[in-house]
């Protein structure tokens, strides 16, 4: 496998970085939960997938349990979490879902190519 997947996977880890200064660590577990949901959106869009309504249903009670956990967060007097913050942290989610595909991509290009 070439570099671009490692890649994308070390902008996720800048992202995660820094926006993990400004986001609490419970709030960063739940964003890290949103991986699943866009690997399953992007796998979808680039690699042709279909997903059941019980799995799209799971990945939108997942991606509607992080944005809750975001716009609460700080309203109890924890001031670690900020906007800014966990938008970083939760954009450098996409380059690791995509990385995941992009995995994917070319483990069955290769298992095809024996």
């Amino acid at each position: 496998m070439d570099e671009r997947g490692t890649r994308f996977t070390h902008v996720s880890s800048v992202c995660s970085t820094i926006g993990g200064a400004n986001t609490a660590g419970a709030v960063q577990n739940l964003i890290n939960q949103t991986l699943i949901p866009m690997t399953l959106a992007m796998s979808a869009a680039c690699l042709g997938r279909r997903y059941s309504a019980r799995q799209v249903c799971g990945a939108g009670i997942i991606l509607g349990g992080a944005c809750w956990a975001v716009t609460s967060a700080g309203g109890k007097g924890d001031n670690s979490t900020t906007w800014a913050g966990a938008l970083v942290f939760g954009v450098g989610i996409l380059p690791s879902a995509y990385s995941n595909v992009y995995k994917e991509m070319v483990f069955n290009l290769s298992a095809k190519a024996r």
